[in-house]
């Protein structure tokens, strides 16, 4: 009896470090977190500022965690136009809606990791999306550098996939997008008259390519956007027909 229980511990640890010498820490969940937002609308502050709490927990902890709100543009025509918002942002939201069959588009309006949609006002069912994602491991592994010249902003990535091509070409967008936090703006008209909004990682370039290489160069034009210890570079990879984002990185843009 002595002899098998110490083979069948034996062979418990050999399984156990086997698994432990197998896990790759770099493939662990990611998550990216776009916020529709609105200085004009009057629920939106209520999402920005569980946004600045989602940004914060995850420098804290280190959590692989990536946010960006995008300010949409159809609230301006209510008397208060936001200085942040951009049609652009308006129409990635519509896209979002259309692509996974939502019955109206609204703010304040969360989406992780490109499929899962969340009203922004929804605090328990966003933190739970998000603490859900990191669980399941990243479809890549994604990793860049960048370097500054005149005012084009080269980004060096490796997304180490074997292959980018879909049946139908290109099927992955890569997207470089410049986030500013610590932002105060005094509203002065609207349904958020008369308050100070705090807003955090706003979009401030919002730049998208085909992904037509596994490795390789994407220089944007920074349109005289500069470095500051307050913005970031945020780089993630998206599928083009489910909106299936396979994975997300940061650096500061100092």
């Amino acid at each position: 009896m002595q002899i098998i229980s110490v083979i069948l511990f034996l062979l418990s640890f050999t399984i156990h470090f086997s698994n432990a010498q197998n896990s790759d820490p770099s493939n662990s969940g990611v998550v990216l977190v776009e916020l529709f937002t609105s200085q004009g609308d009057i629920n939106s502050p209520q999402a920005d500022k569980l946004l600045s709490e989602i940004i914060a927990d995850a420098e804290k902890n280190n959590k692989p965690v990536y946010c960006i709100s995008m300010h949409v543009d159809f609230w301006n025509r209510f008397g208060w136009k936001d200085p942040y918002s951009s049609l652009m942002y308006t129409r990635r939201l519509t896209n979002y809606t259309s692509v996974l069959k939502e019955k109206e588009t609204f703010t304040p309006y969360i989406i992780i990791n490109g499929t899962k949609s969340v009203a922004g006002t929804d605090r328990k069912k966003v933190l739970a999306t998000i603490d859900a994602e990191l669980k399941i491991p990243a479809l890549v592994t994604l990793e860049f550098s960048y370097t500054i010249f005149d005012d084009t902003l080269d980004i060096t990535y490796d997304s180490h996939l074997k292959s980018v091509s879909g049946k139908s070409g290109n099927d992955k967008y890569i997207y470089v997008v410049i986030v500013e936090k610590n932002l105060s703006t005094k509203v002065t008209k609207g349904d958020n008259a008369g308050k100070i909004l705090l807003n955090d990682n706003v979009s401030k370039l919002f730049f998208t390519t085909d992904l037509k290489s596994s490795k390789g160069l994407v220089r944007v034009p920074l349109k005289k956007i500069k470095p500051d210890i307050n913005k970031s570079i945020i780089l993630f990879i998206q599928d083009k027909s489910t909106r299936k984002v396979l994975n997300a990185s940061s650096k500061q843009f100092k």
